[in-house]
């Protein structure tokens, strides 16, 4: 059996911002080390303030880090120039937030295409094919044409899990992907998560405060005085 190749890896990976007085510097990320396999599904634990949203921005390349190494399928994200990080997030990172963002003025078709349009894949057939199949795949085919505004919360967040994997991205992040869900649809999101992550062979990593959701990830970690403690 093949070993399986690791997709993401950090190394003593640092963070901090400047306070509020334009000089103080709080120190929100000590020294993340982390290494993640093609496939897992990984769940990151920790209180509001702990830097868990901070961690996922680094990773999905919406952030520098001010020292260490994030090495993204074999690239690390520190040499990678605009352009370069613009192609990583478009084309191998899937996000997913806990307000689904999606745009009010456009239809649940055109808000999961939106990925797809810098490439010019928006007319391609395959990724079309894709796009309706994965809308199936959450049972919201027949609300293609139907706007946000006319959809529950847990139709967007569908929507939105879509619109995260029409590109096949190697990595999915999920900040607090249930966290604005009641109960129940909270669990359903979860089963969506996990079921994708199996079916796609998307790397999955999610933050979140709930620890029903992370114990069903493969690996737990929780962020605790700006480094991971792992967990399961």
């Amino acid at each position: 059996m093949p070993d399986i190749p690791e997709i993401l890896i950090l190394d003593d990976v640092h963070k901090s911002y400047t306070g509020s007085d334009g000089v103080k510097r709080r120190e929100i990320l000590t020294g993340i080390n982390l290494r993640i396999n093609a496939g897992q599904s990984i769940a990151i634990l920790g209180p509001s303030g702990s830097g868990k949203s901070t961690l996922l921005n680094l990773i999905g390349a919406l952030d520098k880090a001010d020292s260490g190494r994030i090495t993204l399928d074999g690239q690390c994200l520190g040499e990678a120039n605009e352009k370069e990080l613009t192609h990583f997030r478009s084309n191998k990172i899937g996000f997913i937030f806990q307000q689904h963002h999606l745009l009010p003025q456009c239809t649940v078709w055109e808000n999961i295409l939106i990925p797809t349009i810098p490439a010019g894949l928006n007319k391609d057939p395959v990724t079309l094919e894709r796009a309706r199949r994965l809308l199936n795949r959450v049972a919201l085919d027949d609300h293609r044409q139907k706007r946000p505004g006319q959809l529950s919360g847990g139709e967007c967040q569908r929507v939105a899990v879509v619109r995260a994997l029409v590109n096949r991205p190697l990595l999915l992040l999920a900040d607090e992907p249930t966290g604005a869900l009641d109960e129940d649809t909270a669990t359903s999101i979860g089963d969506l998560l996990i079921e994708l992550n199996k079916e796609e062979s998307v790397t999955l990593i999610t933050v979140t405060h709930s620890v029903e959701l992370a114990h069903r990830m493969s690996r737990t970690y929780k962020l605790h005085n700006g480094t991971l403690e792992a967990g399961q």
